[in-house]
């Protein structure tokens, strides 16, 4: 059941790998993603041997509902939102911690970089990250989606 359950988290990682990379690249996080990691999220928590389940579906439900209320007031989008109930689940009570540091971390980076690349010429930038990080900058958007799946990856390894 150990082998089983980590197995279900390399595959949940992979998934949030995914999932930063086309939001960074498109701004979106689609929902046939967000329903499938939620499912691996969900056999994950069923297999954990720990027996977290309690912890990892109220963190879970937390965190929908706050991804919820910042959709609402517009600060994220809906992709970013729905992504925090699958979130919450495979990091669970153990990693809500590690979690915030880390997501607080990676965003002031990411907005750093993001406004070091909207300095120069987009044109340019060097290669396929700093042009894309340049053409955020000139948009004026944030891929929630890069910070939120890379705490989760470092959470989840920290929790193993």
């Amino acid at each position: 059941m150990l082998t089983a359950h980590i197995l279900t988290l390399v595959l949940a990682m992979l998934l949030l790998a995914w999932i930063g990379w086309r939001d960074f690249l498109t701004f979106r996080i689609a929902n046939r993603d967000v329903i499938i990691l939620t499912v691996v999220a969900l056999v994950a928590v069923a297999l954990d041997p720990s027996g977290g389940w309690k912890g990892s579906l109220i963190v879970g439900g937390v965190l929908f509902v706050l991804g919820f209320g910042l959709w609402a007031l517009g600060m994220i989008g809906a992709g970013d939102a729905k992504l925090y109930l699958p979130l919450g689940l495979l990091i669970g009570w153990q990693g809500i911690g590690v979690y915030a540091v880390v997501l607080l971390a990676l965003s002031v980076l990411m907005v750093i970089g993001i406004r070091m690349a909207g300095r120069g010429d987009p044109d340019r930038a060097r290669g396929l990250i700093g042009q894309r990080l340049a053409l955020i900058a000139e948009q004026r958007k944030m891929p929630y989606g890069v910070p939120m799946a890379l705490a989760a990856i470092v959470a989840i390894l920290t929790g193993l």
